[in-house]
């Protein structure tokens, strides 16, 4: 997938009122945020990037939407509720430690792990996360190497 701010490996996602997401790949002119549910009323709406199904990367980027603080914050918490990710590196459900977050409308390039962005309630500008430490660009290097090391980590456990 790809969008046409974050890039490859990053897909356009809609979570309707009945919180159901919706994932596809952005296409300008054809595809968009709206185009899931005709533009109705969203719970939240965003980018998501996944890679090898563990979730990395979550920003509330969208145009017809424009999603602020409140609508990350609720895809955070419904995704952590559903523990979705991997819980062996802290995913999901277990503190959100491998999942990178931001806000390009508040903090446009400021990357924060979801565990803090959730703790600040949505807000990548929110005094808390001072001095917290800042998360990586998700992007096809990371990705590959968050997804090896859930690999790693599974064999392990497993072996």
């Amino acid at each position: 997938m790809s969008t046409n701010k974050t890039g490859r490996g990053w897909g356009i996602f809609v979570v309707d009122m009945g919180q159901d997401f919706y994932i596809n790949s952005h296409s300008t002119g054809k595809f968009h945020h709206s185009s899931f549910l005709s533009g109705e009323v969203v719970f939240s709406a965003g980018e998501i990037c996944v890679s090898n199904g563990i979730l990395v990367g979550l920003t509330n980027k969208t145009g017809h939407y424009k999603s602020g603080s409140d609508e990350l914050y609720r895809a955070l918490l419904l995704l952590q509720r559903h523990r979705y990710g991997p819980k062996i590196c802290g995913g999901i459900g277990e503190g959100m430690d491998c999942v990178s977050v931001s806000d390009p409308f508040k903090a446009d390039g400021r990357w924060r792990l979801a565990n803090d962005v959730i703790e600040a309630g949505g807000d990548l500008t929110d005094h808390t996360l001072i001095g917290k430490a800042a998360a990586t660009v998700p992007g096809p290097d990371t990705m590959e190497h968050i997804a090896r090391r859930v690999e790693h980590k599974m064999n392990e456990i497993i072996v």
